[in-house]
């Protein structure tokens, strides 16, 4: 309250607003707690970030002929790329989740579609309350980053089908990896 100098009442109604969007519980007498997410949750929003996903490598292909989304498209390779240079042999995931976060924000909003924009980034931030401190992938979960360079190679070259086959790649092997993570990671 004293950091954003707002009143109590407007604090409290800040909470029961997150609260009803399901992003909080509130425990009387003990305070307000982001919720956490199961595992059948994260399912469900993976099911549907898939298909958006999807939707978005189509609209942003269909506007390639713009220079704008076109820049969009080679400066979301570049930082994959350089992502990708960066990789060591063991590397947090928060930073994976940090990276596909950064793509696919870019990429939505080359769609030229602020509804599908606004739609994929309020999912993709559902999945921020799985608790993901201190866990690390090791080796072959790096092939996620090989199939977005790929799958965005294949987006500035005007190939649906073969970006779209990167994408179920990268979606498949993600799933995987966030489903093997301990119990609790998830609420």
């Amino acid at each position: 309250m004293r950091r954003l100098s707002v009143s109590r009442a407007c604090a409290r109604a800040a909470l029961r607003d997150l609260e009803s969007e399901g992003l909080v519980e509130i425990v009387k007498n003990q305070g307000a707690f982001v919720r956490r997410i199961s595992r059948k949750e994260v399912l469900d929003i993976l099911d549907v970030l898939d298909e958006l996903s999807v939707l978005t490598i189509k609209r942003v292909i269909a506007r390639l002929d713009d220079s704008e989304v076109h820049g969009v498209v080679e400066s979301a390779l570049a930082a994959a790329r350089h992502f990708q240079s960066e990789l060591v042999r063991q590397q947090p995931i928060a930073r994976y989740v940090e990276e596909t976060n950064k793509l696919w924000n870019m990429l939505t909003h080359g769609t030229g579609n602020p509804v599908l924009e606004e739609t994929h980034a309020r999912l993709q931030s559902l999945l921020h309350r799985i608790r993901l401190t201190g866990f690390v992938f090791k080796g072959k979960e790096n092939r996620w980053v090989s199939w977005h360079v790929d799958m965005l190679a294949a987006m500035v070259a005007g190939n649906e089908r073969l970006a779209v086959k990167m994408m179920w790649s990268a979606a498949k092997e993600s799933r995987a990896a966030i489903m093997s993570l301990p119990d609790d990671a998830f609420g």
